[in-house]
């Protein structure tokens, strides 16, 4: 498992995960692969002697062969945000998803897109903060 040492730029994706969970998914902390339709299983454990929070993805695309399989698990600590866990598989399917919400928007135009454009933004920043910015997806913010 890759480490991740926290910084203060960790809480801007801690925001963003709270964010995106209280957007996307239902009363079960489902939420589905916007791409392809896949079901995702968010697992969220909280640990009661200690601020810690773990978030655990599973998606049936990662993990076909083995249920017990996560895509992705993220570490939380109420103060220092992500500690632990495979940050760039989920800043990487994140993108994945976003991407299509701005492809579908700009073929459809789809209205969901103007309430995401703030928490797209979010994640833009957090991932150029990261080091991980691509350019390529600038245009689509420019014409949003």
């Amino acid at each position: 498992m890759n480490k991740h040492k926290a910084s203060l730029y960790d809480k801007t994706i801690l925001e963003y995960i709270i964010s995106y969970l209280t957007t996307y998914c239902t009363f079960e902390w489902a939420i589905h692969d916007i791409v392809e339709q896949a079901r995702i299983d968010i697992i969220i454990q909280s640990a009661k002697e200690a601020p810690l929070v773990n978030v655990l993805i599973h998606d049936p695309k990662y993990s076909r062969l083995d249920a017990n399989q996560f895509a992705c698990e993220l570490s939380f600590h109420k103060d220092y945000g992500v500690t632990e866990g495979h940050l760039e598989v989920w800043l990487g399917y994140i993108r994945q998803c976003a991407q299509q919400m701005i492809s579908d928007y700009r073929q459809e135009g789809i209205w969901q897109w103007r309430s995401d454009a703030t928490l797209f933004q979010t994640y833009l920043d957090t991932y150029k903060q990261l080091g991980k910015y691509k350019e390529n997806i600038i245009p689509y913010i420019i014409r949003k």
